[in-house]
């Protein structure tokens, strides 16, 4: 054995660990490296350059039967660095220098990989030297063996600074390789959620616009009787009358307040009751500054116009957290000064969860992950939840929650671990040399929340309503030389019991000058019985529901109204020789009900479906006409119309007014063709534009409907 002192350059080493050494394992974990030095740099009295190395793993590559390293593609958590003090010497190579990862890096068995050492100063007169074994070479008077090299056998290589390999084909590195080794018992590890705050505020109570990642903190009101004195240029603050030993603790944030500038800063030290210092200086001076004690977390979400907030990193605990509807507790941003009242402090409905872990489970090893949650009474559930890696898991039916961290410590004695989401991690192994692998730097949790309310409240307005689920499609436009006349919607969906899907459609005539954007929404009927629902057990289990335009508009609720009946019969005079016939009653002033803005709906009771809607005109106390000429087709001799109309020339015709009046419908009068008035009373008849919006309604977000596909077809009888 003998050593390598080159005057530059660094070097490289490949190995290789074989499955047999293993136990046949198809992965090993390296926990550390030993490597041997001779010499380090000599070091000029008074310098402050003090060189060390780098050790990092990287992958290889097959060249003419030579593993040769790729030294751009470093092994991950495979990098071990080494300051100059932590480099060991010596002349016989009996003092190691070992290079520990911070956690083992698993390689795979029988196949080479590459060490490489890269110095600070590989120029240095007397620079790092590195033991080695060179056939030939005699070391305490032994003659080292020959290096023989086949496909299999590490490789010693200098590199150049230029990253050129030059192999040393009859020389190896002396290193040391450790593989870790673990339990075969199960091991259950376990993870929490971060602690977040989720808070409603109150609207018209807020100023300003918190900004994503400003601290923000719970204006609980300054300390009385109590100044702190501060500088900018100065991590030191000193208190008059203030008790900071029993009031802090190191770690916690203290929030200084002057004028209308707000600095919160860690606390890195406390001295006694009137001195601590700070992480960083606050971002103001001040002799007579106040404080405040209150909890601390960071903007993750804001929505000003829902008014909410989602804040994370939250420090708060039993004595300080987030407090809803008081007057006095408003939540305060540190760099935008923007403040909010805060209404609640909620809880996120979990309605499915989507663990994204990076997580390997090799041969002869075992992975399983499982969730407990808290539900609305602040009570973990007792059994877990088997989850599946990179899979939504429908929570069906659990009715659980991710909690505020404030709701969490004031609610915590039945909350295992005191948080609301606790992840169980259940790892095992037939073979001590290989483990399921978990990357501890990409672990997250995606929470799915169904927000819906059973409110359809405006649904028919062009731009708002009330429901808070829906889907709304773009406006579809057919051939520009076709007006359809009839429009179906077909949804494949998952609709359980007490909970509902709704559709709505625009449709828009060529002629028609109004934008699609402002015509209002139509409620279609839905033809598919109530009583078919979905299993409340079974997300996938699909049914099909069928849509159409309904014979009249009606009101956007599930009844068959278009709104309100107006007492009494009516008649219909057939000896008026023309197509705007009179309606009248001789038993209400109609004028009590209508106006000559209103629209009626006519129809025979026997037969309810078939309909005239049309504008009121020329109301009178006991009679009007239609603003919309109907064709009755009555004959000359008998005065009698067609079949058709054959049904309101019977007696007791009822009238309702249409508080829908500009929503869509089959026109009775027109061959059932799908027609609307338009803002200006105008009658269009087909469409060549249509738009589709779907509500779904539930009062509960752990049992909620949801569409597979949707069909819709729009036909043409012109």
């Amino acid at each position: 054995m003998t050593t390598l002192l080159p005057l530059s350059g660094d070097f490289a080493q490949t190995f290789f660990v074989g499955s047999d050494a293993v136990a046949g394992s198809k992965f090993v974990y390296i926990k550390k490296i030993d490597l041997f030095f001779k010499d380090k740099p000599s070091i000029t009295p008074g310098s402050s350059v003090r060189p060390g190395c780098t050790m990092y793993l990287c992958e290889t590559v097959n060249n003419q039967n030579l593993s040769v390293p790729k030294l751009d593609k470093a092994i991950k958590y495979g990098t071990v660095r080494k300051e100059y003090g932590s480099i060991n010497i010596s002349s016989n190579a009996s003092s190691e220098t070992t290079f520990e990862f911070r956690v083992p890096v698993p390689i795979e068995t029988d196949k080479a990989y590459a060490i490489v050492i890269k110095f600070d100063s590989p120029g240095l007169g007397n620079s790092f030297s590195l033991w080695r074994n060179k056939a030939g070479e005699t070391y305490n008077s032994k003659q080292s063996s020959p290096v023989t090299k086949g496909a299999l056998d590490g490789q010693f290589f200098v590199i150049t600074n230029d990253n050129n390999l030059t192999p040393s084909v009859d020389t190896d590195l002396m290193f040391t390789v450790y593989a870790q080794k673990f339990t075969t018992n199960e091991t259950t590890f376990q993870a929490v959620n971060r602690s977040f705050e989720f808070l409603s505020l109150f609207k018209g109570e807020t100023s300003g616009k918190f900004v994503g990642g400003e601290a923000v903190f719970a204006n609980t009101g300054y300390v009385s009787s109590q100044t702190v004195s501060v500088s900018s240029s100065s991590a030191n603050v000193t208190g008059t009358g203030t008790a900071f030993n029993s009031t802090y603790t190191v770690g916690d944030n203290i929030i200084i307040n002057s004028g209308s500038a707000n600095s919160i800063r860690k606390i890195t030290n406390i001295a006694n009751s009137t001195t601590l210092t700070l992480e960083n200086p606050p971002a103001f001076t001040n002799a007579s500054a106040n404080y405040i004690i209150a909890p601390v977390a960071v903007v993750y979400d804001y929505n000003q116009l829902a008014g909410s907030i989602v804040l994370v990193g939250s420090t708060a605990n039993n004595s300080k957290n987030f407090i809803p509807n008081t007057t006095t507790n408003t939540i305060v941003g540190e760099i935008t000064g923007a403040y909010g009242k805060v209404f609640g402090v909620e809880n996120l409905p979990m309605s499915s969860i989507e663990p994204d872990f990076k997580i390997i489970s090799p041969t002869l090893t075992t992975s399983n992950l499982s969730i407990k949650v808290s539900n609305s009474s602040y009570t973990t559930a007792n059994s877990n939840i088997e989850v599946k890696l990179y899979n939504k898991t429908e929570l069906t039916n659990q009715r659980v929650f991710l909690s505020s961290r404030s709701n969490e410590v004031t609610n915590s004695a039945n909350l295992v671990n005191g948080k609301s989401l606790n992840i169980n991690l259940t790892f095992d192994t037939s073979n001590e040399f290989v483990s399921p692998i978990l990357d501890e730097e990409d672990m997250g949790f995606g929470v799915h929340s169904v927000y819906l309310n059973s409110d359809l409240t405006n649904e028919e307005i062009p731009v708002i309503g009330k429901a808070q689920s829906k889907y709304v499609s773009k406006p579809v436009l057919l051939s520009t030389n076709t007006e359809c006349s009839s429009l179906k919607v077909t949804l494949n969906a998952y609709r359980p019991a007490r909970t509902n899907v709704h559709v709505y459609c625009k449709i828009k005539h060529k002629d028609d000058p109004t934008s699609v954007e402002d015509i209002a929404w139509t409620k279609l009927h839905c033809t598919t019985p109530a009583t078919l629902s979905s299993s409340e057990t079974n997300k996938n289990d699909i049914i099909e529901l069928n849509y159409e335009v309904y014979r009249y508009p009606i009101i956007a609720t599930d009844s068959t109204t278009s709104g309100i009946l107006i007492p009494g019969n009516f008649l219909i005079n057939l000896e008026e020789e023309e197509t705007s016939r009179t309606f009248f009653s001789n038993e209400f002033n109609l004028k009590t009900y209508l106006n000559t803005s209103s629209y009626v709906r006519i129809f025979n009771q026997a037969f309810p479906l078939d309909s005239i809607v049309a504008p009121v005109a020329n109301l009178q106390d006991d009679s009007f006409k239609l603003s919309k000429l109907i064709d009755y087709n009555i004959d000359r001799n008998s005065g009698i119309p067609n079949e058709k109309y054959s049904i309101f020339t019977q007696g007791g015709l009822k009238v309702e007014s249409v508080s829908n009046f500009n929503a869509a419908f089959s026109d009775f009068t027109n061959d059932n063709t799908v027609s609307y008035y338009g803002f200006n009373r105008q009658y269009f008849s087909g469409f060549h534009t249509f738009q589709v919006k779907i509500v779904f309604t539930s009062n509960d977000t752990a049992n909620y409907p949801y569409v597979d596909s949707i069909i819709a077809n729009a036909f043409s009888n012109f």
